[in-house]
């Protein structure tokens, strides 16, 4: 290197650099200098003047000579990469690196020297260049040998071939891979195999036997991997046959049956041939062979069926092998018998007595022996097995309280095959004929109108026919028409020999045999005679109460005796002859409480009784201690003191305010009223307590006396003592202005003065609104008047009732009259409440609806016990040993419970086969439910130790079935149905009202089954749900945990659960242990679409009126918009004539669970009538009906055609024939007009009227009244 530089001294003499001499050049020097090492170099320059001064300077050089160093760290040397993109990695060293690429491309330098890149590349080998500069220009590179390799090995799996049957579990794997030289390691089903240099490789496994995969992997050295692999069996073992059907000595097979061979395995169809063989006494039949469940099952089809009532045999050789080869183990011999098919004749049934009155219609007969006689239709569903030599006598329940009872009759054999049916049609009529009018003409005929015809033999003047007159027994001669009597007189009566009296005793019967209802009327001097007359009502349904015992109590004076009694006629109403004023009766009828009128009669004219509305009498209770009875408000307490030795009867009946026993004097409303019975003219030995709960402080007790009639005031507070029976009423005063005045204890009741109310303005309401026909409302009648009126207004209400019948018709009953008794209500308006039940006509008609109504107008002036539970819980004890515990915390209030004894025969079905019925409990709660369950015991005894089963029977969608309640275990003579003695049992236990049935399964072959219904989302159902096990009980899901609890019959057991609202179903399968608990059965609810659960008429039905309508209803609530004109069609055919079609209307109800098809025109006498709901049908989440469309068949009775009346023989007479009721038309058919003993009707149309249904005589002639 060369060194220059200056030196500033003007005697400069030289200059060394690094002791080597320089050049001068004045004060310039210059020198030539080697560096000796790299690096780092020090040099000294020394600069001397002539004096020898010297002075220094340190100089340092670095030398760089050298190139950077590189090092390639990743990938690395001759790499093989499974990727196209990887980083490549190095250190490149020098003292002043400027700079270092990779293939041209600048890496990321870190101060270190360390660099990085990201290459891309193609797949095969490579060479990667790395290059590095430092600041002196010095170049230095470095090369990477690489390869990219993106492709997995290929794998092929020579033996053994994909789906290969293996006859044995060894088996040889070879194949090879492709690219050996790349590749690290093969393996075969996870085990490595070598591999030779040219790819081929072979081992040896070891499969199980069944299904297997051979699976051989190959991995190269980028770690790519190959793959591939053969499905392969493994069948090591021969067949056998598992099941034949039909099985070794079966019987009674179906001619028509499939036979069905299940093996093992597969079977090869090419080894079947004649492999399988069947015959008939030696002769092969013909069969066609197909298999199923995926080649496990020939199914055999003999080309002709099998032969009836034959022996046949199946046999199934060695000669089957399975798709491995192997030959059948053993082979299989079936023999077995087919059923007849050969239906028995229809049974003969003996001739039975029409009409009739029965609950149980035994029906007798023959037909083929051994056969199984069920009677359907209008019966309970009954069934016996006939004797051998073909008699058989069955008794069936009948389903309606009266009218055509029709029986369909089928005799069914062991195979099956059913007979033609047998159908007999008998009249049930159970009613007791009555009277409905009897009128005197004042001549010598007395016209007597029966509700229905009477049997002519027991008609008998002077035994059951009577008429005396005041002297004795008077001549008469009769004829009996129908339903019409007559009485002939030999001569007319003298005056002086009135009055007549007519009775007809209970000797006298229908056609079926009903005793009649006692009937007595006087009648007196027409021109002369002085009358009193009145109605009699059951104050539960204000309907006319007929057979009523009318006793004249007073004419005028008291009578000594009581030989004056008549009877209330058919439409409850009375008369009686008097002579004298004022006139009192007593009202009495068996089971009520009796009621008491008076009145002033006119001379010579007949004058009414205000109406008689009769109380059903509450039972009587024996007391043999003290004793608390209640009715309402009203507590009775009798002292032990009051009870003689032999014990006390009483009664405590409630009185409604229109059933008072006379009636109250105006002013005064009635709060509360009770008849107290203790037997006629008994005086209790200590008076007995009587409280009427609420009181009002103005509020008097007062007490009816029938013998002034007249109500006394007998307790001035809330209670009264008394010694003795009789009516007892908590009344009100009214306010001013129609206050009655100030009471007096031991005083008749003052009286208000009579007010004429002016216009009445009434409103009626029911409560309920709406009810059955034969159930009971309770109306109000709400009056406002013009004046102020005091409490006791005497009104007159007429009721009708407008019904709609299913056919379209309307009828409207003739209106009828009750007196009521109107109070003040307090807020400026009167009010009487009373019963209101609905008319015969609404029980015996098909109805849409019905409708009663009301109007008012005023009349012319003038004239059982219970125990008490609460939240403390308690216990009830029977005289027969049952026993409810109440626990603490069961109750929040105090509630009356009774619980009783069952008649066992009176269950209203049979428990399941193989259950014992032990016995019956019902307990009555009202409609309180328990929170917490109760223990219910039974007497135990005299019966085994144990588990019993407690059921109550349930009602689901119509149909009654039995529910598992509980279990019971006998314990120190105790059967206790407590639920701390399995907890784990999601059972109901008792908790309500209800009847519970303890049942003893007849062996150790029940169980139970519980577990969780979960709906289609897969969470647990919430009510309501049902559990149904096959011939076992029925459960309700009434949690939302969607628990359920059953029992059933040991063995296999279907359970099907079935949500009540969507209607989706679930099924599964268990199998129940004898005597144990199976916990964790679980069914899945599935969407189901709308299904058929039951038709109007039954498929099938016979019979059937000509307007029937029909209805189908469904599961669950159809799609409205589904529902079209064609969504229910008709077809209609008559003998051999070909089918049409029949129009009408398509209905859908409300809930749209229902289709009603009324068809616009009578159905043709004995046509066979088909109607289908159509298949389009959905549901309303869309889902269709449940197996496509549905048919009902039924066929239409044979009924009269025109031809068959003559109307030249039927007479109307306008006005009727009726005396007392000449309003009433009357239609009457001369004999001739139909044939004899039909039964008819006739209907008004202009007018909706009607009259009941009569069976013409035998003459065909008949008496109507509309």
């Amino acid at each position: 290197v060369s060194v220059t530089g200056t030196v500033s001294d003007s005697h400069l003499e030289s200059v060394t650099v690094a002791g080597l001499p320089a050049s001068l050049a004045g004060e310039t020097f210059q020198a030539q200098v080697p560096l000796p090492v790299e690096g780092d170099n020090a040099l000294a320059v020394v600069a001397v003047d002539a004096a020898g001064n010297s002075e220094s300077l340190a100089l340092t050089l670095e030398r760089d000579t050298l190139a950077p160093e590189i090092a390639i760290t990743a990938p690395g040397p001759s790499a093989v990469l499974a990727e196209r993109t990887f980083v490549l990695t190095g250190v490149a060293s020098d003292a002043h690196l400027e700079s270092v690429a990779v293939d041209s491309q600048p890496a990321q330098l870190e101060t270190d020297g360390a660099f990085a890149v990201t290459l891309t590349l193609h797949e095969g080998r490579h060479t990667v260049t790395v290059e590095a500069v430092d600041g002196l220009g010095h170049r230095a590179s470095a090369e990477r040998d690489l390869r990219i390799d993106l492709s997995a090995p290929e794998v092929v799996i020579t033996e053994p071939e994909a789906g290969a049957l293996l006859a044995a579990p060894t088996v040889a794997v070879t194949g090879h891979v492709g690219d050996p030289e790349d590749v690290e390691r093969v393996t075969v089903n996870g085990v490595e195999v070598p591999l030779e240099t040219d790819g081929a490789f072979t081992t040896t496994l070891e499969l199980p036997e069944g299904d297997s995969d051979v699976i051989v992997r190959a991995v190269d050295s980028a770690g790519n991997s190959g793959v591939a692999s053969h499905a392969v069996t493994v069948d090591s073992v021969a067949p056998s046959v598992q099941s034949v059907v039909p099985f070794d000595g079966a019987t009674g097979v179906p001619v028509e049956a499939l036979l069905r061979v299940t093996f093992s395995e597969p079977v090869d169809p090419e080894s079947l041939g004649v492999a399988i063989a069947l015959d008939s006494g030696g002769t092969p039949l013909v069969s066609d062979l197909g298999l199923e469940n995926n080649d496990a099952t020939v199914v055999l089809s003999p080309n002709d069926g099998l032969i009836s009532d034959a022996e046949h045999r199946l046999e199934i050789t060695t000669a089957v092998t399975d798709r491995a080869g192997h030959a059948l183990i053993a082979g299989a011999v079936s023999l077995f018998r087919t059923s007849d098919d050969t239906p028995p004749p229809a049974p003969v049934v003996d001739p039975v007595p029409s009409p009739r009155c029965f609950t149980v219609l035994t029906l007798s007969g023959a037909s083929e022996p051994g056969t199984t006689v069920t009677a359907q239709g209008g019966v309970r569903s009954a069934s016996t097995v006939t004797a051998s030599d073909g008699t058989f006598s069955l008794g069936c329940e009948p389903t309606s309280g009266d009218g055509a009872v029709t029986v369909t009759l089928v005799a069914v054999d062991d195979a099956g095959n059913a007979s033609e049916p047998t159908i007999v049609s008998v009249e049930l009529d159970c009613e007791s004929p009555r009277v409905l009018s009897a009128e005197w003409d004042g001549e010598t005929v007395i016209a007597v109108r029966l509700s229905e015809t009477l049997e002519p033999s027991t008609v008998a003047p002077g035994v059951t026919l009577l008429l005396d007159d005041a002297v004795g027994p008077v001549t008469f001669a009769h004829t009996l028409d129908g339903a019409d009597l007559e009485l002939t007189l030999a001569e007319s009566p003298q005056a002086s020999d009135l009055p007549l009296h007519l009775e007809l005793t209970e000797g006298a019967t229908d056609v079926a045999g009903n005793p009649a209802v006692v009937f007595s009327k006087f009648f007196a001097d027409p021109a002369n005679a002085t009358l009193v007359s009145g109605e009699v009502f059951s104050d539960l349904s204000s309907l006319e109460l007929p057979g009523a015992r009318i006793v004249l109590i007073e004419d005028g004076v008291p009578l000594p005796t009581e030989d004056i009694v008549v009877t209330s006629d058919g439409r409850g109403r009375f008369q009686l002859p008097v002579t004298s004023s004022p006139v009192a009766v007593r009202v009495e009828a068996d089971g009520y409480v009796p009621s008491w009128r008076r009145v002033v009669p006119l001379p010579g004219a007949s004058t009414l009784f205000f109406d008689t509305r009769l109380t059903p009498a509450a039972p009587v209770v024996h007391l043999d201690a003290a004793e608390q009875l209640t009715a309402g408000s009203a507590k009775l307490t009798v002292p032990a003191a009051a009870i003689p030795a032999e014990g006390l009867d009483v009664g405590l009946t409630e009185i409604s305010e229109q059933g008072l026993p006379g009636l109250a004097p105006l002013g005064w409303r009635p709060l509360a009223a009770v008849h107290v019975a203790t037997g006629e003219g008994l005086t209790l030995d200590a008076p007995a307590t009587l409280l009427f709960a609420g009181a009002p402080p103005e509020a008097v007790i007062a007490r009816f006396d029938p013998v002034p009639h007249a109500w006394t005031a007998a307790g001035l507070t809330a209670s009264v003592d008394l010694d003795r029976g009789g009516t007892w009423a908590l009344v009100l005063p009214d306010l001013p202005p129609t206050d009655p005045g100030t009471p007096v204890l031991g005083a008749v009741l003052p009286s208000a003065l009579p007010v004429a109310p002016g216009d009445l303005v009434a409103s009626l309401s029911l409560d309920p609104p709406v009810i059955m026909p034969t159930e009971q409302a309770l109306a109000t009648v709400e009056v406002t008047t013009a004046e102020a009126t005091p409490s006791g207004l005497a009104v007159e209400a007429l009721l009708d009732e407008v019904l709609h019948v299913v056919d379209g018709r309307t009828l409207v009953a003739p209106p009828s009259d009750t007196d009521l008794v109107l109070y003040q209500t307090g807020q400026g308006s009167m009010r009487a409440v009373f019963g209101l039940g609905a008319t015969d006509a609404a029980r015996r008609l098909p109805l849409e609806d019905g409708v009663r109504r009301v109007d008012v107008r005023a009349l012319p002036e003038g004239v059982r016990t219970q125990d008490l539970l609460g939240p403390a819980g308690g216990t009830i004890v029977t005289p027969e040993g049952l026993g409810l515990d109440v626990p603490p915390g069961a109750l929040d209030r105090v509630v009356g419970a009774r619980l009783d004894a069952f008649d066992l025969d009176a269950l209203p079905i049979v428990p399941p086969e193989g259950l014992e019925v032990v016995a019956a409990a019902l307990l009555d709660l009202g409609e309180t439910e328990l929170l917490i369950p109760a223990v219910l015991s039974f007497p135990g005894h005299n019966e085994p130790a144990g588990q019993y089963l407690v059921l109550s029977p349930t009602e689901i969608d119509g149909a009654t079935g039995w529910r598992l309640t509980g279990t019971a275990e006998n314990s120190a003579d105790r059967i206790s149905c407590d639920p701390a003695s399995d907890p784990d049992l999601p059972a109901p236990w008792v908790t309500g009202s209800g009847l519970y049935v303890l049942v003893r399964p007849t062996g150790d072959d029940w169980g139970l089954v519980s577990g969780t219904v979960f709906d289609v989302g897969g969470l647990p159902v919430s009510a309501p749900a049902s559990v149904e096990a096959s011939g076992g009980l029925v459960a309700l899901v009434e949690i939302s945990d969607g628990a359920y609890a059953t029992a059933a019959p040991a063995g296999p057991v279907d359970l099907e659960a079935e949500h009540l609202v969507t209607r989706n179903l679930g099924a599964t399968q268990t199998v129940v242990l004898p005597g144990e608990h199976q916990v964790g059965v679980d069914l899945q609810l599935l969407v189901t679409g709308p299904r058929v659960v039951a038709t109007s008429p039954a498929d099938g039905a016979v019979d059937l009126a000509a307007t029937t309508p029909a209805q189908i209803d469904f599961s669950e609530p159809l799609d409205p918009s589904s529902v079209h004109d064609e969504s229910v069609t008709v077809t209609v055919v008559v003998g051999a004539a070909a089918p049409q079609p029949w129009p009408g209307l398509t209905e859908l109800s409300t809930d749209a669970t229902r289709l009603t098809f009324v068809p616009d025109a009578p159905y043709p006498s004995q046509a066979q009538v088909a109607v289908t709901v159509s298949g389009s049908l959905r549901d309303l989440q869309g889902y269709p009906l449940e197996g496509g469309a549905h048919t009902v068949n039924f066929g239409v009775e044979h009924f009269l055609l025109p031809d068959d009346i003559d109307p030249s023989k039927i007479l109307l007479y306008m006005p009727g024939r009726d005396a007392l009721h000449p309003e009433n038309p009357v239609v009457e058919g001369a004999p001739g007009a139909v044939p004899g003993n039909i039964w008819l009707w006739v209907e008004d149309l202009d007018h909706d009227a009607a009259t009941t249904t009569v069976q013409a005589g035998s003459d065909g002639s008949f008496t109507l009244l509309l």
